[in-house]
């Protein structure tokens, strides 16, 4: 029985690159290696020699799939999903590494019964200080650590019950935010308060260079997405979750304000339009959501010219 599927999206990596986290994985100890396989996911790169890199790991149950196309990482982690079959689904980056020898024990010998579908563990994050050093960061499952992917362990059959899937519109990090909004609206979740993962820095990494200005209005779009799936399976939480997801896209904006503004105002034109009623008939209840997302998410963010912004939305309805 297959337990845990590792998937491994790559772009240009070579086979002596990819042993970062590969190694991380064969030395893994108190797990039998036939509960696990691991899928590396090449995104359209330059092919690698299958049978060389398969024959190195002679432990693990390791799959290479080589498609043509740059899709993009988030796809490429759909394909790993689609093409395995583990009851779990965990993802490493192919620059990152796996934290000590006992990272896949908690997995792997999880009871039958594990009443949970998304398992959270802790994970260190490296950031070049201001000073030209590395510093290495530890993040909690369950708290900062939310925001990403790593150390998290995703139940099969909650992904196939409300088809979360990679959404091929949403690219360049966004995908991620998406991907992970969902399996947190509907997941029971357990946490491990052990650090399991090691993101390590890379100059050249799509993190590391991607520009959060950028990024802004792909959010917009990541969020009126993510409102769909609500309709669909919440529909009791959808005012609700229209006044935070408005709320949050006014201070992603504050923030970190936008590389170019057309693209921005264009998808929230979109994201104003499809939620007209939701959005004209709740003036007070999203002001009070601004307030509490200011105090508990953003304080120190001044809020004083988000009327002028409710006001510019009301007026992307006219246009």
């Amino acid at each position: 029985m297959t337990v845990l599927s590792i998937i491994i999206p790559f772009y240009g990596q070579t086979s002596d690159e990819l042993a970062t986290p590969l190694n991380s994985i064969a030395n893994q100890q108190n797990v039998d290696f036939s509960h696990f396989d691991v899928h590396l996911v090449n995104d359209g790169g330059p092919a690698i020699d299958e049978k060389s890199l398969i024959a190195s790991y002679p432990t693990l149950q390791l799959t290479l799939h080589q498609y043509s196309e740059n899709l993009g990482a988030g796809l490429a982690r759909q394909y790993g999903i689609d093409h395995s079959g583990g009851e779990w689904v965990t993802f490493i980056d192919a620059d990152d590494r796996l934290y000590g020898s006992f990272a896949l024990a908690p997995i792997v010998n999880l009871p039958e019964d594990f009443p949970f579908e998304l398992l959270l563990c802790d994970f260190f994050l490296q950031r070049l200080g201001d000073n030209g050093q590395i510093n290495e960061i530890r993040y909690r499952g369950d708290k900062n650590g939310l925001d990403y992917l790593h150390a998290k362990s995703f139940k099969r059959s909650l992904l196939d019950t409300y088809n979360i899937r990679f959404h091929p519109d949403i690219q360049n990090m966004a995908e991620d935010f998406y991907f992970r909004t969902f399996v947190t609206l509907f997941a029971k979740s357990a946490s491990l308060y052990e650090p399991i993962y090691e993101h390590l820095y890379n100059p050249n990494s799509l993190t590391t260079k991607w520009d959060n200005k950028t990024k802004v209005f792909l959010e917009v779009r990541a969020r009126r997405l993510i409102l769909e799936k609500i309709e669909e399976w919440k529909p009791e939480t959808l005012q609700k979750e229209f006044n935070i997801c408005f709320a949050r896209l006014f201070f992603t904006m504050k923030r970190f304000g936008t590389t170019d503004e057309a693209p921005f105002w264009e998808e929230l034109q979109v994201f104003v339009q499809e939620w007209r009623n939701l959005f004209e008939s709740h003036r007070t209840e999203i002001f009070q959501q601004m307030q509490k997302t200011a105090r508990e998410n953003f304080p120190g963010i001044p809020t004083a010219d988000f009327k002028d912004f409710y006001k510019r939305c009301q007026a992307l309805l006219r246009n």
